[in-house]
């Protein structure tokens, strides 16, 4: 059974959320639940930004990752970019699981989101 490991609020995802890269503790359920209208959830590297606003292509991609198990979510709503990650939710509840290529701790990412949906992330024990 997953164990909760972090809930963000809508507030804290339209604000954006500065977290150290996901931790090595295997494969992520991210459950959205959106009271609204579509939205978009974005996992971005922020580590390595230049003060042209850019990051160098040879830094490390901390928001690169795999997804799979898709509930109520669409493959075609998924954008991958390097150094950014995002996913377009419907209203109500829908999952996927996340497992990030880099599993140290050295990176920062931030987490974003819009409208007004809650982020559960869960992680296997």
């Amino acid at each position: 059974m997953p164990i909760l490991a972090q809930t963000y609020t809508p507030r804290q995802l339209n604000d954006g959320i500065v977290v150290t890269s996901f931790p090595p503790i295997g494969t992520l359920l991210m459950e959205f639940n959106n009271e609204d209208i579509t939205g978009y959830f974005t996992i971005e590297s922020i580590t390595g930004i230049n003060e042209f606003g850019r990051i160098p292509e040879e830094t490390k991609d901390y928001a690169a990752g795999t997804y799979s198990s898709l509930v109520r979510l669409d493959e075609i709503g998924i954008i991958e970019n390097p150094f950014k990650f995002s996913v377009c939710y419907p209203p109500g509840t829908s999952s996927m699981q996340y497992l990030a290529n880099i599993v140290d701790v050295s990176g920062q990412c931030r987490l974003r989101g819009t409208g007004n949906c809650t982020l559960k992330i869960y992680r296997n024990p």
